[in-house]
């Protein structure tokens, strides 16, 4: 496939900062252009004539779909399903604008994988999307990374505060995944 790269570059004419993914010499992603893929976030949700919504979005990139969606007042959750686990833990460390706001939100979660296959499967994304059981301390349970086996264990109580691998409240289910 390539290389997968975050770029970020100073535009000369604005000073503007723009964030760029690349995979080998595609663009995949930039900031410079979002107008439509926040506008179809925009419309579709306008559409629907209910509270309580719970989104899937295919796709992270640089977030702006996800920051988007969770601008809605009638969203419940939002699951964002991305195919590079590179692009969520961009999001995660904080290396892109939106990935703070999008990591804070309880409403908002990452999940690794690849969209159309799950939305393809016999049950769909309902069950590959469900929250997972809260699991913060135990032996085994590890933030998400492409290398989970790499990384530290959460060590987090959830009743005693935040997870600082997800940063997920006491009152939120965690995203770390859970590596039996």
């Amino acid at each position: 496939m390539g290389a997968l790269s975050l770029r970020r570059r100073r535009h000369l004419g604005s000073g503007l900062d723009i964030y760029e993914i690349k995979l080998g010499d595609a663009f995949l992603m930039s900031s410079q252009f979002t107008v439509a893929e926040i506008e179809l976030a925009r419309l579709g949700l306008a559409a629907l004539a209910r509270a309580d919504i719970d989104v899937v979005v295919g796709g992270l990139g640089l977030g702006y779909t996800a920051q988007a969606v969770l601008e809605n007042s009638q969203l419940r959750s939002l699951v964002v399903v991305d195919a590079l686990a590179e692009v969520i833990e961009w999001h995660q460390q904080g290396l892109l604008p939106l990935g703070k706001s999008l990591t804070d939100d309880p409403r908002c979660r990452f999940v690794h994988g690849d969209f159309f296959a799950m939305a393809d499967a016999a049950d769909g994304l309902r069950s590959r999307c469900a929250r997972p059981p809260l699991r913060c301390g135990a032996g085994g349970h590890r933030p998400f990374a492409a290398k989970a086996a790499a990384s530290a264990p959460c060590r987090a109580v959830h009743a005693a505060g935040a997870c600082p691998a997800c940063r997920a409240p006491a009152t939120r289910r965690c995203v770390c995944a859970v590596v039996e």
